[in-house]
C-alpha cells in the first residue's frame, strides 16, 4: 500500500519548507481543536512539523480574548480550546459594528466572526482597564518551539480605525510576564495609536521584541501597557483583529494555523461556508494576505492546506436534493465517495480562487487531503473516501492524498491507547498520528529523519 498518492508533490512541499517559510493551514471538524482536554490536530500537526522543520511563527489568532500558546502551538487559558463567538461590546447604548468591518469581516447577530476566527469589537466609549488580564492579547509560554528564551521575536497585528467616535486608542506593547511595566517593556509603540477620527481602515503594524533573556518566563503582547507611566485603558471604537509572532532570524520553516472547521463539520459544511454570500471572498483573502504580512507566507504564495475530514461525511445528507454542492453535484445516499470527491474539488477551487485574488499563482497553494484514520473496526464509507481523495489529488496540480490505512491499522490505534472515543483521539494519539503522516510526507527527501518506533505502524 502507498500512503502518499502523489509523492512528488509531497517532496515539493518538503523542499519548499527547507528553503523558505511555508504556512500550514488546517481544515477539519472537532478533531481540529480537540475536545475536553485534548488539543487536536492543531497541536498534533504543529508538533509533528516543528519536530522536522524550524518553527518560524505562532498560529494566527484573532482578538476575541487573551490567547495563550503553550507547547507546540496549542491553545490554553481560554474557556474552550476552540474559537467561541464572543464580542466585547458592553457600551451603553450598544453600537453596531462599523460598516467597513462588516464588509471585510462578516457579522451575524451579536456574534462577530472573522473567518477563520472571532474578533472583538469595542464600541465607542467602551474601555478595558490596563490591569485587566483576560481580555485581548497573545501570550507565548516557554515551551513553545518558536524559542522565546533565545530569539528576538516580531509581533504583527491588525486592528481597525473608524470614522466617528471620540478618544479611541490603543498602545500595543510586548513584555515578559515579570516585566509588565512600560518602562522596561521589550517593545512599545512610540505613542498611542488613534482608532477614531475620519478614516475607516484596518492597519497592520509590527513590533520587534528585543530585550533580556526570558528563561522560564512568558512573552506577552497586549494592546495597551498594563503598568508603568504609559499604562492606559483600551478605548473604543476599535476592533481587535488578527495577530501573530514570528522569528525574523529564520529564513525557512513552518507556522501552523487553523483555517476552517468546527464540531460536526463535513466537506459539505466547509464548502457551504466558503459559498456563503457573507463570507464569499474578503475574509479568506484577508486572512491569506495577513499570513504574508506576518512573514509566514512569502511573496511567491507557497502554502499548504491540510484537509482532515471524513467521519462526519458518513452521516451527510446533502442539500435539499440530497446532493453534494461542488462542480458535479452527486447523491450522498447512492454515491457518498463521489459526493465527498465533488465537495473536495469545490473546496480546492474556492480557496485557490481566493489565493489568486491576492495576486498569487493558484497552484502555489498546495493541498494535503487526509481522510480520518481507520476506525476499529474500519468504517467502509470512510475507507471509500481514501481512493476518492487520491482521485481528486490526481485531477489537480500540487495536491496529494494521505492514506492513513497504509500507515497504521484501526486496531493498532486502539492498542496504542490513542482513542478518546470512536471518532476522537487522545493527545498522544493526535501527536502520534500526525507524526506518522508527516514522516510519510517527508520520506525520501533530504534532511533529518526520526525513528519514533510507533507500535503498530505499518512499514512503508
Amino acid at each position: 500500500m502507498t500512503a502518499i498518492s502523489h509523492p512528488a508533490v509531497a517532496r515539493a512541499v518538503t523542499s519548499l519548507t527547507r528553503s523558505q517559510r511555508v504556512p500550514v493551514f488546517l481544515i477539519g471538524d472537532s478533531t481540529l481543536t480537540g475536545t475536553s482536554s485534548q488539543l487536536g490536530w492543531m497541536h498534533g500537526v504543529s508538533k509533528a512539523t516543528t519536530d522536522i522543520f524550524p518553527c518560524v511563527g505562532t498560529m494566527i489568532v484573532a482578538g476575541r480574548s487573551l490567547t495563550s500558546l503553550d507547547f507546540y502551538g496549542s491553545r490554553t487559558g481560554d474557556s474552550s480550546p476552540a474559537p467561541t463567538k464572543t464580542i466585547l461590546d458592553d457600551a451603553t447604548p450598544p453600537r453596531a459594528t462599523p460598516d467597513h468591518i462588516q464588509t471585510t469581516i462578516p457579522a451575524s447577530d451579536a456574534n462577530h466572526t472573522m473567518v477563520p476566527h472571532f474578533y472583538a469589537y469595542h464600541a465607542d466609549f467602551h474601555s478595558i482597564s490596563a490591569s485587566s488580564v483576560n481580555k485581548n492579547g497573545l501570550r507565548i509560554q516557554p515551551a513553545h518551539p518558536i524559542g522565546i528564551e533565545t530569539n528576538a521575536l516580531r509581533i504583527t497585528y491588525m486592528y481597525s480605525t473608524e470614522t466617528g467616535g471620540t478618544g479611541g486608542s490603543i498602545r500595543p506593547t510586548v513584555h515578559s510576564s515579570s516585566q509588565t511595566s512600560s518602562v522596561n517593556a521589550l517593545a512599545l509603540e512610540a505613542a498611542a495609536l488613534t482608532t477614531s477620527g475620519t478614516t475607516d481602515s484596518t492597519p497592520i503594524r509590527s513590533l520587534t521584541a528585543s530585550g533580556p533573556s526570558l528563561v522560564g518566563d512568558t512573552l506577552e503582547f497586549r494592546h495597551v501597557p498594563r503598568a508603568g507611566s504609559a499604562a492606559q485603558t483600551l478605548e473604543g471604537p476599535v476592533a481587535i483583529l488578527w495577530m501573530s509572532f514570528d522569528n525574523p532570524a529564520l529564513s525557512n520553516g513552518v507556522a501552523v494555523s487553523p483555517l476552517l472547521g468546527d464540531g460536526g463539520w463535513s466537506t459539505q459544511t466547509v464548502l457551504e461556508t466558503l459559498q456563503d454570500s457573507m463570507i464569499l471572498d474578503a475574509p479568506i483573502e484577508g486572512f491569506l494576505s495577513f499570513a504574508e504580512s506576518t512573514h509566514h507566507m512569502e511573496s511567491n504564495g507557497a502554502c499548504l492546506v491540510e484537509i482532515n475530514l471524513g467521519a462526519n461525511d458518513v452521516n451527510e445528507t446533502g442539500d435539499v436534493n440530497g446532493n453534494s454542492i461542488g462542480p458535479n453535484p452527486t447523491s450522498w445516499a447512492s454515491d457518498p465517495a463521489g459526493a465527498f470527491s465533488d465537495n473536495l474539488q469545490g473546496i480546492i477551487t474556492s480557496l485557490r480562487a481566493r489565493h489568486a485574488a491576492n495576486g498569487k499563482d493558484p497552484d502555489s497553494m498546495y493541498f494535503s487531503i487526509a481522510p480520518h484514520p481507520p476506525a476499529d473496526p474500519p468504517n467502509a464509507t470512510v475507507e471509500s473516501f481514501r481512493a476518492a481523495a487520491a482521485a481528486v489529488a490526481g485531477a489537480n496540480a500540487n495536491v496529494f492524498a494521505v492514506d492513513y490505512s497504509a500507515l497504521i491499522t484501526g486496531a493498532a490505534i486502539t492498542a496504542n491507547s490513542w482513542r478518546q472515543d470512536a471518532t476522537h483521539y487522545t493527545q498522544a494519539g493526535y501527536e502520534g498520528l500526525a507524526a506518522l503522516k508527516w514522516e510519510a510526507i517527508t520520506a525520501g527527501s533530504s534532511g533529518p529523519r526520526r525513528n519514533r518506533g510507533i507500535r503498530g505502524a505499518r512499514s512503508r
